[in-house]
């Protein structure tokens, strides 16, 4: 069961109001092995579903309001079922496509940095996941991740 591991803030940066200016919205993810006493990046957009992996998303340089929508939308190779505290979850008919909507207080985002990890079982498909983010009304398409056995 794919499952939510944590909603943090890992920038701890601050820019200047003209580099805040010049900043464009950015969203992207990251790799993490857990496997030894710290996290290691994993280079590339594959992981092991059978080693302690983590796939943390991050959306950066956006404006942050009192309260914030963000929304996570997987499509799956095959269905899936996803769970996260504290978040709204809709899945598609056939199960394949997951979107999960999390309200957050500015108070709990540092530095207009976001960061959501997620964690896989051994029972979550393997393949090509698809995945579209929302942060309040900046949408980021086209990102892609694969999961190995």
């Amino acid at each position: 069961m794919f499952s939510v591991v944590m909603s943090v803030n890992t920038k701890n940066t601050v820019a200047s109001k003209k580099e805040e200016q010049i900043a464009q919205p950015i969203a992207g993810f990251r790799l993490f092995d857990l496997s030894g006493k710290a996290p290691q990046l994993i280079e590339g957009n594959k992981f092991s579903r059978a080693k302690p992996h983590q796939l943390c998303i991050f959306v950066e340089n956006v404006e942050v309001k009192e309260q914030n929508l963000l929304a996570e939308y997987f499509v799956a190779p095959a269905p899936i079922r996803m769970q996260a505290e504290n978040a709204e979850t809709r899945t598609t008919e056939d199960g394949t496509g997951n979107l999960i909507i999390f309200n957050l207080p500015k108070a709990n985002i540092a530095s207009g940095a976001i960061t959501q990890c997620w964690q896989f079982s051994k029972n979550d498909p393997v393949g090509t996941y698809q995945l579209e983010l929302q942060f309040n009304d900046i949408v980021f398409k086209g990102l892609a991740f694969q999961i190995l056995k």
